[in-house]
């Protein structure tokens, strides 16, 4: 949450498998609220777990990136709703 803790973000794991004698999650859930009220989420699903390699990434971040806060895209998604 943020640090007027009214903006949160919830990350549930769900669905462990196995992966040399370790528990992974092949879901998880993200959910954004506001003053307790849903805002949105998305929920990632993972079909393959490979550890111990490198990870690549097939992006660039661009020059012109600006940090936003979780109470800044919130408040974008209440203005659009």
């Amino acid at each position: 949450m943020d640090s007027s803790g009214q903006y949160v973000l919830d990350w549930k794991y769900d669905d462990f498998r196995v992966v040399e004698n370790q528990l992974f999650p092949t879901q998880m859930n993200v959910q954004a609220t506001e003053k307790g009220s849903p805002k949105g989420g998305v929920q990632f699903n993972y079909s393959r777990i490979q550890i111990n390699e490198s990870v690549r990434m097939d992006f660039d971040i661009p020059a012109k990136y600006e940090r936003v806060y979780l109470k800044d895209i919130l408040k974008g998604l209440t203005k659009n709703l």
